[in-house]
């Protein structure tokens, strides 16, 4: 009786039908799929994505629980994909989920107002963004607007910019820019206003374009190319006694810039061990920030708000380097640099950091990865509690 006890197996079965199943979820939901296999006695469950077993990834919003189904919790795109499910001791028999994962569209219409001539034209650009890619139309004053007119109204690329032309005074109105996908609709509106005596149109959306020379760095407004502003190499950063470079004859060393949050560019000086944060309104260095030696690579991970610096340590990319934190990077304040919990005691092991990129579609990724001089294979690092795993 104990042997057949021991070596006794369940048998499992699935239907047919059952082999694959496709569902979708939007993006911030809580997702259960339930395992058809069944089985006498019932089998424990397995479930994997990718061959990884999911319940020993020890992953807060990917749980398997004791009925054997899998509970997804506030999944993203990421999230999307084939997870198969099986029973512990047979494989053979499968279950496929296909998870679709959409989100709603977020539109974003330039510029806000202007104001024209008649007989001139009008642009309207609307950036949206969607999965699946939304479809794109233009209304006026809540109407679809009559397109079969090709002198009076273009759209452009996929429905992202419409121009109008000759206008006349009849097309001063709201002009709404709507998105839709399975996800839902969303609108954004630009006003248009014809008039014998434009009033000035503010900037576009207050965009600008940062150029980083030898001698300091230039401002444009990046559709008309219009020169906004210059920092002098020689300009006193202030609040300190510092150049933004140096004195007359030293040229600026650059080493990368980024967009925090659309109010500051914080960019790195490797031969002045330091970060430059520089405000995109005032346009002016609001911070300087002191680094390990060279810093040169910058990542900002936006919803945790931090900067990640890699230090090279030395003028060329070899040998070892180290990695700070610059956290609350979009406030307003002093900052200063942090480093990570280290592995074994030394911060001076690193070759290089690898970090998820900025995307439209604002996934709030966990992890950052390193790899370590004379070693194999990539350490995984906690962005939050900035610590390896």
């Amino acid at each position: 009786a104990a042997f057949s006890k021991l070596y006794s197996l369940s048998v499992v079965s699935l239907d047919k039908a059952l082999e694959v199943n496709h569902l979708s979820a939007r993006v911030g939901d809580n997702v259960e799929i339930k395992c058809d296999v069944s089985g006498t006695p019932p089998p424990p469950i397995v479930w994997r994505r990718n061959t990884a077993d999911l319940s020993s990834l020890g992953e807060d919003e990917v749980r398997v629980f004791t009925d054997g189904s899998l509970y997804l919790t506030r999944i993203q795109l990421v999230h999307a994909g084939n997870y198969t499910c099986h029973a512990q001791r047979n494989r053979d028999v499968t279950q496929t989920h296909v998870l679709t994962v959409h989100t709603i569209p977020e539109v974003k219409v330039t510029p806000r107002i202007q104001s024209r001539r008649p007989g001139e034209e009008a642009a309207m650009f609307c950036h949206v963004i969607g999965e699946p890619f939304p479809k794109v139309e233009w209304l006026k004053n809540d109407e679809p607007l009559k397109l079969d007119f090709p002198h009076k109204y273009s759209i452009i690329g996929n429905g992202t910019e419409l121009r109008l032309h000759n206008i006349g005074y009849a097309d001063t109105g709201a002009y709404m820019c709507q998105a839709t996908n399975v996800g839902g609709v969303t609108r954004d509106i630009s006003s248009l206003i014809v008039q014998e005596e434009p009033t000035p149109t503010a900037p576009n959306e207050e965009r600008r374009f940062f150029s980083f020379h030898d001698w300091g760095v230039s401002v444009y407004e990046p559709t008309a190319c219009r020169l906004y502003h210059q920092i002098q190499s020689t300009d006193i950063i202030p609040g300190t006694q510092e150049y933004v470079c140096g004195d007359k004859g030293v040229n600026c060393s650059w080493g990368q810039a980024i967009n925090v949050a659309n109010r500051y560019v914080y960019v790195s000086q490797p031969l002045k061990d330091r970060v430059l944060v520089i405000s995109k309104i005032q346009m002016v260095v609001v911070d300087v920030v002191v680094t390990d030696k060279n810093p040169v690579a910058l990542h900002y991970v936006p919803h945790l708000d931090q900067v990640w610096v890699l230090n090279w340590r030395s003028d060329r990319d070899q040998g070892v380097k180290t990695i700070q934190v610059i956290r609350d990077a979009a406030q307003k304040r002093k900052h200063h640099t942090v480093h990570p919990e280290p592995i074994d005691g030394q911060f001076d092991l690193v070759r290089d950091l690898f970090m998820p990129p900025i995307q439209d579609m604002s996934h709030m990724f966990k992890y950052g990865y390193v790899s370590h001089t004379n070693q194999r294979g990539l350490y995984k690092l906690d962005l939050a509690n900035m610590r390896y795993i």
